[in-house]
């Protein structure tokens, strides 16, 4: 902001401090905010691979599934490990009860 205005950063943050830390503020919040977002799409994209592995009739690992996202690198973050054990655990659960479906029959 302070490049737009043509002055130096330190010069904008010593005069107006409070709007300074306003900004900071805004911008912290976000920046979290598209963090979530960010978060919430690759969840949901976890759990389209990890449909579409199981559908390939492939056991369901993190590199099958990362390979399907094109971004192995996505587990290191916690909740994405979350959302693939969450995927794998919901689909092996729909895998049981449709085979003890078949069974009855």
């Amino acid at each position: 902001m302070a490049q737009q205005l043509g002055h130096h950063a330190r010069t904008i943050s010593t005069h107006f401090p409070e709007h300074c830390r306003t900004i900071s503020l805004r911008y912290k919040e976000y920046r979290r905010q598209q963090g979530e977002h960010r978060k919430s799409l690759l969840q949901a994209q976890i759990h389209e691979a990890a449909l579409i592995v199981q559908n390939r009739g492939m056991n369901l690992t993190y590199q099958r599934v990362g390979a399907v996202l094109g971004k192995p690198g996505c587990f290191r973050e916690y909740e994405m490990r979350r959302a693939f054990l969450d995927a794998r655990h919901q689909l092996d659960g729909d895998v049981s009860n449709h085979d003890r479906d078949h069974k009855k029959i």
